[in-house]
């Protein structure tokens, strides 16, 4: 009992010796008296908030045209396309590939919003590319060429293939 009871003096005294070695019961006194001569002042800095990126442009000069694609082709067989993305500077992009489906979207924004794709190219414009494609089923399919040139999709205009069977 007596061992707690002086442990509890020592712990308190240790409390004591802390609190008033970093000058928790001086009081509100100036800052500057206790730093003993040396004047500290202190000042609020507003930092301004980081300026807002100018908005993206949403065109781009970049431009994409076909220029090799068949009418009609059979079921099964392969479908050479190629076409030509245009540019007035060298630039790289990570996505250009021949989009395409049953249903006409003229006012597509995204790839994805054509069902099917070619085989996605990346390379240096302004080039042409290839690509070749297998369609199974007949029917009316519509397609065009897309890139990404600077984060912005570009879009050939949309033309059709009619696949007959065999």
């Amino acid at each position: 009992m007596l061992f707690k009871i002086i442990l509890t003096i020592f712990i308190l005294f240790i409390l004591l010796f802390i609190a008033f070695r970093f000058g928790l019961f001086e009081g509100k006194k100036n800052l500057s008296e206790k730093s003993q001569g040396n004047e500290i002042t202190f000042q609020s800095i507003i930092t301004p908030p980081p300026p807002i990126p100018a908005k993206k442009e949403t065109t781009s000069s970049a431009s994409i045209k076909i220029i090799s694609a068949p009418k009609e082709a059979s079921a099964s067989q392969p479908i050479l396309l190629s076409w030509l993305i245009e540019n007035p500077t060298i630039a790289t992009i990570s996505h250009t590939a021949i989009h395409f489906g049953k249903t006409s979207r003229p006012d597509a924004k995204l790839p994805s919003d054509y069902p099917e794709k070619s085989t996605i190219f990346k390379g240096i414009i302004p080039a042409s590319f290839s690509a070749v494609l297998k369609i199974y089923l007949p029917g009316i399919y519509y397609y065009r060429a897309n890139a990404i040139v600077d984060d912005i999709n570009i879009w050939s205009a949309e033309d059709t293939i009619i696949i007959q069977n065999f």
